[in-house]
């Protein structure tokens, strides 16, 4: 299994992003608000299986704490789940902003059936549940070693 990362500046760019994320966050799970503002100032990363496009996201810096950045939007496509692409789509995630951004913080909102998935990684809940299009939520954080 031959795994790729592309980074795109501008999400018109990454049609098979737009793809994924449609098909995982508005077919399957059902928000209606998924492509928004933030698109346009993010980097958008796009995780390919043996050249076919599986998993993407987006990261972004965060406007409210200076060194921080938040990840989002991380979507594996239904048929390919299972195989620690979701796991790899995270690691080239935190790879990229250590390498680009000299981030001190990375923080995501995760679902709240998510969570456990972001606490392998060393993710720590931040804050009170909140709900986006009713669906379930935590701020989560994770600090970046130096």
């Amino acid at each position: 299994m031959q795994i790729t990362i592309q980074a795109f500046d501008n999400l018109r760019d990454a049609k098979p992003i737009i793809e994924i994320r449609t098909a995982v966050f508005m077919l399957e799970q059902g928000f209606t608000e998924e492509f928004d503002a933030i698109d346009k100032v993010a980097q958008h990363l796009l995780l390919s299986v043996n050249a076919r496009p599986a998993a993407c996201c987006r990261i972004f810096p965060d406007q409210d704490e200076a060194g921080s950045w938040i990840l989002g939007r991380i979507a594996v496509i239904r048929e390919l789940r299972g195989l620690g692409l979701g796991e790899a789509m995270l690691g080239a995630a935190l790879s990229f902003i250590g390498q680009k951004t000299g981030a001190q913080k990375v923080k995501l909102a995760a679902q709240l059936q998510a969570q456990g998935f972001y606490e392998k990684f060393g993710f720590k809940p931040v804050g009170e549940v909140f709900y986006e299009e009713t669906c379930p939520h935590q701020w989560m954080e994770l600090r970046v070693q130096a």
